[in-house]
């Protein structure tokens, strides 16, 4: 789904030690370390928030740290991880209440690499040698080509496929964390119907949805109605244009994890097409599977127009530390899925020219997709 993104970010910010402790992020940079020993590199540096400036929003960073925000983090083979953060020294101590790593060196605004990064090295030995980047290829040119001067005497080889091999199996205390979520976007939802049901505009269904999320501690709120359109529209201010039924997808985060699930009330007569065409994509998801033969499972059971509606908008993607990770689901994608992921499955196809929503979150396992439920 194509949504728009706030520029401030002003919902509930919290680390949630109850839901991920230390231990989970020590267990984490364990196996990372244990992934550098095997490829015989010095050190692994990522490039995480907005420093990587690609266009899929990776969740590398959060993966280490438990934080939001952005910087580098540099991972060594001894001692626990140190931050080059990017911004300034005021923020520091804010940051600190947010992830359990103790060494956070401010980078004094947009930091790219560079000097801080090369004295957190030097201090801890590792003075030559291969370094492993992750995020580095979603640098400029220009500023990856800084990097390796700034680098130099070292050599920089990418190491962004093993990484992420390690995200996209989701432990356990994630899997709790992202069906955390799940239950703040859901309620959500019901807070969206129950408006609706009393008369609101979809445009007020829509901000009860929001508010509800905000209530129950979700950082991030994305979401999309059938505003004054047959379609999926962002809020753009209030409307009294009531138009049933209600269509809305709703996204939310929390602690680093999203979650996203749908809504049709009421529900339409026949509106099973769109149910059909997420229970074929979940019965296609399992280990091993082509993402697009997911997809086209999933289109296999629409009609034309349904189909061409359901691509228009996407029909799935991995979900977790992002809103939109790997894999994508699409008949055009050379994904592959492995197990351990978790997906976003959605289908917006059409009904009497309108709409039609459908979706599901699952993980994908040795017997197949599993649903995943609120928390």
């Amino acid at each position: 789904m194509i949504n728009m993104e706030p520029v401030l970010k002003r919902g509930y910010t919290a680390w949630d030690r109850g839901l991920l402790p230390i231990d989970e992020f020590t267990e984490r940079v364990a196996a990372v370390k244990s992934e550098m020993q095997r490829a015989g590199l010095a050190a692994v540096l990522v490039w995480g928030g907005g420093l990587a400036m690609s266009t899929r929003e990776t969740g590398d960073y959060p993966y280490v740290t438990g934080a939001t925000g952005g910087g580098i983090i540099v991972i060594t083979p001894e001692g626990d991880p140190s931050v080059v953060t990017a911004g300034g020294g005021r923020e520091i101590p804010f940051q600190r209440t947010l992830t359990w790593i103790n060494e956070l060196t401010p980078g004094g605004g947009f930091v790219v690499g560079g000097a801080p990064v090369r004295k957190v090295l030097e201090a801890r030995q590792v003075t030559s040698g291969t370094l492993g980047t992750v995020g580095a290829g979603g640098l400029p040119l220009s500023v990856y080509s800084q990097i390796e001067q700034t680098f130099d005497g070292y050599q920089l080889q990418p190491f962004d496929q093993v990484f992420r091999t390690l995200r996209d199996r989701k432990r356990p205390r994630e899997v709790l964390a992202i069906r955390t979520a799940l239950r703040i976007a859901t309620d959500a939802t019901a807070a969206a119907q129950q408006s609706f049901a009393a008369g609101a505009s979809n445009a007020r269904a829509l901000v009860e949805a929001e508010r509800s999320a905000r209530m129950n501690r979700a950082r991030d709120f994305r979401a999309l109605a059938n505003i004054e359109t047959d379609g999926l529209a962002p809020y753009e201010g209030l409307s009294d244009d009531r138009r049933q039924p209600l269509a809305l997808w709703v996204a939310v985060e929390y602690n680093g994890y999203w979650a996203d699930t749908t809504l049709m009330w009421p529900i339409p007569d026949s509106g099973a097409e769109t149910t059909r065409a997420i229970d074929a994509m979940v019965a296609a998801a399992r280990p091993g599977a082509a993402a697009r033969a997911v997809a086209q499972a999933g289109l296999s059971v629409l009609s034309e127009a349904s189909a061409q509606n359901a691509l228009m908008y996407g029909l799935g993607n991995g979900i977790g530390l992002a809103l939109r990770d790997q894999p994508t689901i699409s008949p055009t994608s050379d994904d592959v899925l492995t197990d351990g992921q978790v997906l976003s499955l959605r289908v917006a196809g059409l009904q009497s020219g309108k709409v039609a929503l459908d979706s599901a979150i699952v993980q994908v396992t040795a017997d197949g997709a599993r649903r995943l439920v609120a928390r």
